[in-house]
């Protein structure tokens, strides 16, 4: 398994992205053969998606059962894990794949406060506008790095701001950044809003979709 070539994958709303996949991993298919029935192939399985989590989650979703099949397929007997060398080799796919997607710093800065981007920039840099609407720990680093200043300079210019400032301050702004990393269906419905926002009029992926509520017995 080596880094990403090939093509690009295909989101939840249809429309083609400049992805890549490892070299063996085809594209055409979202399953794959065979059942995980010992637990050697399981924790492998478990392995092998583990050192996939350097690919973005769009790609994963596309490509990771094929990529899977993959290695089940080229795997030894018994073997229960992916070994140091080619878990590296994914690390350095996925990553190597992140930074050529990756935008000029001051659309990533725009796009993480939940800005829309021109047209033109939608278009350039979408497979990376997509990553950033299904993952909000994709978000983080940018509402970190404004707000946790502004909070600091503020606790230190106005100490006797009163208990108000302060629990909001020192509590409700960490709890609302990092409450869409933490919680799921959160997450899921800021995901939601951050694809209207950077695809206005295209379709919700199924990936963020209102999970069904379970009836009360």
């Amino acid at each position: 398994m080596t880094g990403a070539t090939g093509p690009g994958p295909v989101d939840g709303a249809g429309a083609s992205l400049d992805g890549g996949m490892p070299a063996g991993a085809s594209g055409a298919g979202s399953g794959w053969g065979g059942s995980p029935s010992s637990s050697g192939r399981s924790r492998y399985e478990r392995s092998v998606r583990w050192w996939m989590n350097s690919y973005p989650r769009r790609w994963r979703v596309t490509f990771g059962d094929d990529l899977v099949a993959t290695a089940l397929e080229l795997a030894e007997p018994g073997r229960r894990r992916l070994g140091l060398r080619e878990g590296l080799a994914l690390v350095h796919g996925g990553w190597a794949l992140r930074r050529r997607e990756r935008p000029p710093w001051t659309l990533r800065m725009w796009a993480g406060f939940g800005i829309r981007l021109a047209e033109r920039d939608r278009v350039a840099h979408r497979a990376w506008l997509v990553d950033l609407a299904l993952s909000p720990w994709l978000r983080l680093p940018w509402q970190l790095a404004f707000f946790v200043p502004l909070v600091l300079l503020n606790l230190y210019a106005g100490l006797d701001g009163g208990m108000p400032f302060n629990f909001v301050a020192g509590i409700v702004l960490p709890l609302a950044l990092l409450g869409p990393c933490l919680v799921p269906a959160w997450g899921r419905r800021v995901s939601r809003s951050a694809w209207r926002t950077f695809f206005p009029g295209e379709p919700v992926p199924d990936l963020l979709a209102r999970r069904p509520r379970t009836p009360l017995r």
